[in-house]
């Protein structure tokens, strides 16, 4: 039985021109300079002394058609692989990283979340 579709085909196609229009006018911060520049030479916008990077809505439709429609997550035990696509439905948590190492450990906290990812 496939997942129940929660938003009709018109709203998720409002998200994804909403997702689009905000990847292109505003952007996203890269804080990593070799990613942006990685991202420079696929077409993606960026400014010398910035970390945000804004995607054409082309280039992004474009990367959209190479992602496959399902696809596998293998862990060491076979047993707890995890399919994604197609008629798998994945609940996963969502939540910041529960601890900052980067001067000893220590509770994240939103800022120190961003720093822990690139440390």
């Amino acid at each position: 039985m496939p997942p129940v579709g929660l938003i009709s085909a018109d709203q998720l196609e409002a998200i994804h021109n909403a997702s689009l229009t905000i990847l292109e006018e505003i952007g996203m911060d890269f804080l990593h300079e070799e990613a942006r520049a990685m991202l420079k030479r696929h077409g993606a916008e960026t400014t010398p002394g910035s970390d945000r990077v804004r995607f054409d809505r082309g280039m992004i439709t474009e990367a959209i058609k190479t992602c496959p429609s399902e696809y596998t997550l293998h862990a060491r035990n076979p047993a707890h692989h995890l399919n994604f696509g197609g008629d798998w439905v994945i609940f996963p948590q969502v939540a910041s990283t529960p601890n900052c190492t980067r001067h000893g450990s220590r509770p994240a906290s939103p800022a120190t979340s961003r720093i822990s990812v690139i440390w």
